[in-house]
């Protein structure tokens, strides 16, 4: 297809069954995280991954392509994007060929499965919101569609975390816990739901995908990790809550996830600004520890 474009680099790495990770770039714009806090994420989920030896493929529209894996002098242009692209919105980026738009997890899931890429790192998955139930993200369509591992902390503690779960264990999306007993809840490690199922180590989680996709299944997989820098449970539940109260009327659905995070780095001081970006990088690093493993014992 002319407009989806794999990167050379990253086709060789696939083609040899070299370890590779599909990165969204949503989280490394402005739309994600604040400047300078997307550009020192972006520099060091990249670098983590370049010093195990595991390529990053960022996705993104770019001049009206679908990108799997970009190089470095575009990276710019991630930072400073002003669009986001879900899954619905991808056929129009594309057909109007949007200079630069940046991929949400439900996009990004796509392109990954497009590519051939089995693993995938991001910061936290969307979900159900607790404002209005029937506002599903379609990031868990996508996880349950394409049998592509995401690593990820959680789903946004604004969200509502025991209907997430429900709907994803309802699609049959596996959720794993990374050394934990609970879910984590993006910026904090309790959410008080209980998982079914923890790993301890990578050969575990490749060993899992494996099997998984030797029996044919067609769902993704969850590891969800904790966060490496919390916040106090009760300190930030009070902040989000005091956020998703006074959301304003004309903030829907893309609208939302931007706005709720600029007011909580703003309500705690940028606090939930320097979690996040701990765990984004902390993901980057499990998903390439994944991706060893899983190219290393299991090359299919």
């Amino acid at each position: 297809m002319n407009n989806i474009k794999i990167q050379d680099e990253i086709k060789e790495c696939l083609h040899t069954k070299q370890p590779v990770v599909a990165l969204e770039s949503t989280v490394y714009s402005q739309l994600g995280l604040p400047a300078p806090y997307n550009e020192e994420t972006l520099t060091q989920s990249i670098g983590i991954l370049h010093k195990q030896k595991v390529l990053p493929a960022i996705t993104a529209i770019i001049d009206g392509v679908a990108r799997i894996g970009i190089s470095e002098h575009e990276y710019e242009r991630i930072l400073s994007a002003q669009k986001k692209v879900s899954i619905r919105d991808l056929p129009i980026a594309l057909a109007e060929k949007w200079p630069v738009g940046v991929t949400t997890v439900a996009s990004s899931l796509f392109l990954a499965h497009y590519a051939g890429i089995p693993i995938f790192a991001t910061g936290g998955i969307g979900g159900v919101h607790k404002e209005n139930p029937s506002d599903i993200s379609a990031d868990l369509s996508m996880l349950s569609k394409y049998p592509i591992l995401t690593v990820c902390a959680g789903a946004k503690s604004f969200l509502d975390l025991e209907k997430t779960l429900e709907y994803l264990e309802t699609m049959g999306t596996l959720i794993l816990g990374w050394n934990c007993k609970e879910f984590p809840s993006f910026f904090s490690l309790s959410s008080g739901i209980t998982l079914t199922h923890t790993i301890s180590h990578a050969e575990d989680a490749a060993r899992i995908l494996d099997t998984s996709r030797t029996l044919g299944n067609t769902a993704g997989i969850v590891v969800a990790a904790p966060p490496p820098q919390p916040l106090n449970a009760t300190y930030i539940k009070e902040i989000i809550t005091s956020v998703v109260n006074s959301l304003p009327p004309s903030k829907k659905g893309s609208d939302i996830t931007p706005y709720l995070l600029k007011e909580i780095a703003r309500q705690t001081k940028g606090k939930s600004v320097s979690a996040n970006v701990a765990l984004v990088i902390n993901n980057c690093w499990i998903a390439a520890q994944i991706a060893l493993a899983y190219t290393k014992n299991f090359k299919r």
